[in-house]
């Protein structure tokens, strides 16, 4: 159990899918800015990632422009690394895009782990009330060290007239590369409110490379990404 900072709201939940886990989070509303901010961490953290040891990720959402000193939220979970990974906020289609807040209109997410940082992807788009829901973060590690989170192909999930580009540098300049899975699968905000929780922000996290003892982190190889589409659209009722 993670240690809580003070003024920091602790919640508890638990998640199914794939694998179930209870885990705390930590939310932390703050600026951009932050004095000797020592990114992504928990108390009695190492600076190392170790095989099925407890390893930080921030889920963080923000407007379109991480870097232009807006508010931001950032959850932090726990998970043991190597472990196939889900977090999901609870609630949060309706509290992020139903209702009205400083966000929008573009509300973005990344993630981060220590202090390495993904490029960000659109969660809701007001412009054509489309919101993104899946998220595969793929975390590389070099003998323990996290050098670089990118994000699994989001298009598995729909179908080609519904996958879209949507992956943007921090400062909101949008990214479009065939070197990188830079797509996602745009989902209308009307069907979404038949089944909010289908909507809700939500990460699956897995990790590659090599940890601290370099033994090999191969959770990659159950991402999402590595199934054909029509698999995983039957199996998971996507």
């Amino acid at each position: 159990m993670v240690n809580n900072p003070t003024a920091i709201t602790t919640t508890c939940a638990m998640l199914n899918r794939l694998l179930i886990l209870t885990i705390c989070t930590l939310l932390l509303t703050s600026n951009y800015v932050e004095a000797n901010w020592q990114g992504c961490t928990f108390d009695n953290s190492t600076e190392d990632v170790t095989r099925l040891k407890q390893t930080p990720i921030c889920l963080v959402l923000s407007g379109g422009n991480f870097t232009a000193g807006t508010n931001y939220t950032r959850w932090l979970f726990t998970p043991k690394a190597d472990e196939y990974s889900h977090f999901k906020i609870p609630n949060s289609f309706q509290e992020i895009v139903l209702d009205e807040n400083d966000f929008q209109p573009e509300v973005s997410v990344h993630v981060e782990s220590f202090k390495v940082l993904s490029q960000m992807r659109r969660f809701y788009d007001y412009a054509t009330s489309s919101v993104f829901p899946y998220l595969t973060a793929i975390v590389d590690v070099d003998e323990g060290e996290v050098v670089n989170i990118s994000w699994d192909d989001a298009c598995l999930f729909c179908d080609a007239s519904d996958c879209r580009e949507n992956t943007y540098l921090v400062d909101g300049t949008a990214v479009i590369s065939n070197e990188i899975n830079s797509k996602g699968c745009a989902v209308s905000v009307n069907d979404c409110t038949r089944d909010t929780a289908k909507c809700d922000l939500s990460v699956y996290v897995v990790w590659t490379g090599t940890d601290s003892n370099g033994k090999l982190l191969d959770s990659v190889n159950g991402r999402f990404g590595a199934f054909g589409g029509s698999t995983i659209r039957e199996q998971f009722g996507f």
